[in-house]
C-alpha cells in the first residue's frame, strides 16, 4: 500500500506548502516543496537535517546550497519532489548584498584574515559601472579555498583548515545582470546569475579588478527562478509548528 502511494505521488506535481498545520499530512509531505528563508549561521545541510528530524521524514533534500553566513531562499524538496532537483539547476538565482572595498581576505568574506589592504576612496561610480559591465555574461571563477567545492572527494575547506592550498580549476558561470551602488567603502549589489556562481568569488574578483581589494559583507538570496523569498517560511515560525503538529501529521486530513 505504501509503495503504491509513493508511486502515485511520484507522478503528481508536488505541493508547495503554504498552509500549516493543514498541510501536515502524509499525502502532502510525500511530494512537497517547502520554501525556507534561511537564517545566518545555519548551513543548508543543517536546515535539511532539522526538518527531517522534526517532521520524521526519510527523503528530504535542498535544491541548491546557500553559504552558512548568507540568508535567504532555500528550496527544500520532500519525498517524491526530490526528483525535481535537476529541474531547478537551470533556474537563475537572484542575490542582493554588500561588499566592502579596501581589503581582500582569505575566505573572501568578513570571517577571514585580511590578505591585502589598499586605498579605495578614489573609486568612482564610473569605475564601478565599468567593472560591472566586465562581469556580465559568461565569466570564469576560481573557487575559494574556504568553500564546499569538492577536490578529491573532500571540500576545499578541509584542505584550507590544514594549511594546504590545492590547485583549483576555474569554472564558467553566467551573470545576467549586476547593479552596484556605493555608500562610502560599502557597495550594495543586486546580481542575477546562474547556478554555481559564487558571490564571494565575485566580490573578491571585483575588488581585484578595481585594484583595491574587496570582500563580501552580507549576502541574501532573493529568488530562484519564480520562487521568491517573500513567500518563504522562517524557521522561527516553521519549527515550532512542526514540533507541535509533526508527531500527529499522519492523522491530519488532507486539505
Amino acid at each position: 500500500m505504501l509503495a503504491q502511494q509513493a508511486a502515485a505521488a511520484s507522478q503528481q506535481l508536488p505541493t508547495v506548502v503554504t498552509r500549516l498545520p493543514e498541510q501536515f499530512n502524509a499525502q502532502v509531505l510525500a511530494n512537497a516543496v517547502l520554501l525556507i528563508d534561511k537564517p545566518p549561521r545555519w548551513s543548508s545541510t543543517d536546515v535539511v537535517r532539522e526538518l527531517k528530524r522534526t517532521l520524521r521524514l526519510q527523503k528530504v533534500c535542498h535544491g541548491g546550497p546557500l553559504d552558512a553566513h548568507a540568508t535567504g531562499l532555500l528550496i527544500v524538496l520532500m519525498g517524491a519532489a526530490s526528483r525535481l532537483t535537476p529541474k531547478l539547476e537551470p533556474l537563475e538565482r537572484t542575490y542582493s548584498g554588500t561588499l566592502k572595498l579596501g581589503a581582500a581576505t582569505t575566505t573572501y568574506d568578513a570571517t577571514g584574515q585580511a590578505t591585502q589592504t589598499s586605498p579605495w576612496r578614489h573609486i568612482s561610480d564610473a569605475d564601478l559601472a565599468t567593472a560591472a559591465v566586465k562581469f556580465q555574461g559568461e565569466v570564469l571563477q576560481v573557487p575559494c579555498m574556504w568553500s564546499s567545492t569538492k577536490y578529491r572527494n573532500r571540500p576545499l575547506r578541509w584542505y584550507a583548515e590544514r594549511g594546504e592550498e590545492v590547485r583549483r580549476e576555474p569554472k564558467a558561470v553566467h551573470i545576467s545582470s549586476m547593479q552596484l551602488q556605493a555608500r562610502s567603502d560599502e557597495v550594495h549589489f543586486r546580481v542575477v546569475a546562474s547556478k554555481g556562481a559564487s558571490m564571494r568569488v565575485l566580490a573578491h574578483d571585483l575588488g581585484a579588478t578595481l585594484g583595491c581589494g574587496a570582500h563580501l559583507l552580507r549576502l541574501r538570496r532573493e529568488a530562484i527562478g519564480g520562487f521568491k523569498v517573500d513567500t518563504a517560511w522562517s524557521l522561527e515560525v516553521l519549527l515550532p509548528l512542526a514540533t507541535k503538529y509533526g508527531k500527529g501529521y499522519k492523522f491530519v486530513q488532507p486539505a
